[in-house]
């Protein structure tokens, strides 16, 4: 039976020193990797939070343009002027062609100027006034369903609660699919008394084009809702857009978004997310970012493996020449009697000498 070659010494001092060398790389391992990756999460709050931040400056900045243009509106002569002569649709039935009826001075005056502030903004849809008496004159020239009465709409009943202060309505979806918001205001004659409620639809396309161009690293999304929850803008899913947070099969979100937490993990899809959300306190939005925790630790898990590796391979080189020079050191204790008896020879030859 052949017996087991026996490992030597500085086999084994290499082994020793590898296994040692290895550990103590886990151990930094685990304890740098553990502070890095709470140090890219804090970085991705911190960094997420500035960038949804700079987002709801904009929106500020963009409703701060669209009520000036409102509250001017409102203040212009004809507006000013407004009377009992604005056509009403209140006492007609079937569809009328706003286009094919005869305007009273005033209404021509006041579509005149509504007409020059749609031109001159492209994100206005429409601008429109209800009068006290029940008229409504718009820039538009399409048709008006009979019976239609503007002081039973919500949009004049806000814009009343108002006291004339311009205030932003709920979101509401176009029949070409654009989505808009009215902003509208309390419009007052030249005597301070109240004559009706005027104002402008604007299109959100451009705050759901900024959201868009929002880069959080691969697979992050954006969504962005009114208080009630309705979904304004989904960067991840367009058939997401327009419908309730709560109405969707995604409980972790939606309570995180009704929730008062500003930083949140959440899992969905059997992936883990880590959120962050900001609410703009002008018009309630909320934005809400959504990253893979895979996309938040890729610069850590790409710094960990390249140090992990170059550690790795300083340790084994390490290992191999600790065997090396252990080997050399070793040498004399492995030597036969017969080697070392001429070693002893050669020694007391050149002592006698």
């Amino acid at each position: 039976m052949k017996k087991k070659k026996r490992m030597s010494i500085s086999s084994k001092f290499a082994m020793a020193v590898l296994t040692v060398i290895f550990l103590l790389i886990a151990i930094s391992q685990i304890v740098v990797g553990t502070s890095f990756e709470k140090s890219a999460l804090n970085d991705f709050y911190s960094s997420a939070g500035n960038v949804l931040k700079d987002f709801s400056n904009s929106i500020d900045i963009f409703f701060n343009a669209k009520e000036s243009a409102v509250k001017i509106f409102c203040a212009s002569e004809p507006v000013k002027s407004a009377d009992d002569t604005i056509h009403s649709f209140i006492n007609e039935t079937g569809t009328i062609q706003i286009s094919g009826y005869e305007k009273s001075p005033t209404e021509l005056r006041i579509r005149s100027i509504a007409q020059e502030f749609a031109q001159s903004d492209v994100d206005t849809s429409e601008v429109f006034f209800g009068t006290k008496w029940g008229g409504y004159a718009t820039n538009l020239s399409h048709s008006k369903s009979g019976g239609y009465d503007p002081r039973k709409r919500k949009w004049y009943e806000e814009a009343t609660s108002g006291n004339g202060n311009p205030v932003i309505t709920s979101a509401y979806q176009t029949t070409n699919g654009s989505l808009v918001v009215s902003i509208v205001c309390s419009v007052k004659d030249f005597d301070g008394n109240f004559i009706g409620n005027a104002g402008l639809d604007i299109a959100l396309d451009k705050l759901t084009s900024i959201l868009s161009t929002l880069d959080f690293g691969e697979g992050s999304s954006l969504v962005m809702l009114q208080r009630d929850g309705l979904i304004l803008a989904d960067t991840g899913s367009r058939s997401a857009a327009f419908k309730n947070i709560n109405d969707l099969d995604i409980p972790e979100l939606a309570d995180f978004v009704n929730s008062n937490e500003t930083d949140g993990k959440l899992v969905m899809d059997n992936k883990i997310y880590y959120t962050k959300q900001i609410q703009n306190d002008r018009t309630g939005y909320k934005i809400v970012v959504c990253c893979p925790k895979k996309t938040v630790n890729a610069a850590f898990i790409k710094t960990m493996t390249r140090s992990g590796i170059i550690c790795a391979l300083v340790g084994f080189l390490f290992a191999v020449f600790g065997a090396v020079f252990a080997r050399r050191r070793l040498r004399p204790l492995f030597l036969s009697p017969a080697t070392l008896a001429r070693t002893r020879t050669k020694l007391q030859k050149v002592t006698a000498i």
